[in-house]
């Protein structure tokens, strides 16, 4: 047996948060790589369409999401809704929507975070948990439908 083989995802279907840049996009040249089906998501449609650019040129099948997640479970749960329609359902979800505001060490404060600031912990850190918890939710359903439909 090929090894390589054993890490093929041949046609599986993988909606990515936050794929438009940096590691997420990393991740979703990987999952072309070996064989995935990607949706790309993120909150810039130019640079979900250059990744987009990027996956079609490495051979692979890409759609994209523009959607800026603000989590609640009505936005998350539309996200998984509109991946899974692009792909005809889905079979990973790699959550990794985030981002990196650095700042001067004299400006990271307490109160910045306590006021909520988009740059603080109470908004970078709450919304992808909330998020991932509310994709579980959808995906569950699909599964139950899969399940129904599925029996031997």
């Amino acid at each position: 047996m090929d090894i390589a083989s054993l890490f093929r995802l041949d046609e599986k279907r993988v909606l990515i948060t936050g794929s438009s840049s940096g590691i997420g996009q990393l991740q979703a040249l990987a999952m072309i790589s070996v064989g995935a089906r990607v949706v790309v998501h993120g909150s810039n449609q130019a640079k979900i369409d250059e990744t987009l650019q990027m996956l079609g040129a490495a051979g692979g099948e890409a759609h994209g999401v523009c959607l800026a997640l603000d989590g609640s479970r009505s936005n998350a749960q539309d996200l998984v809704r509109q991946a899974a329609e692009l792909l005809g359902g889905l079979d990973i979800v790699i959550n990794c929507a985030g981002t990196n505001r650095r700042k001067e060490i004299e400006d990271v404060t307490d109160r910045r975070h306590r006021d909520a600031d988009p740059s603080g912990c109470d908004v970078t850190l709450p919304i992808p948990y909330r998020t991932s918890c509310y994709h579980c939710e959808v995906l569950r359903r699909f599964v139950r439908h899969f399940r129904r439909t599925h029996r031997q």
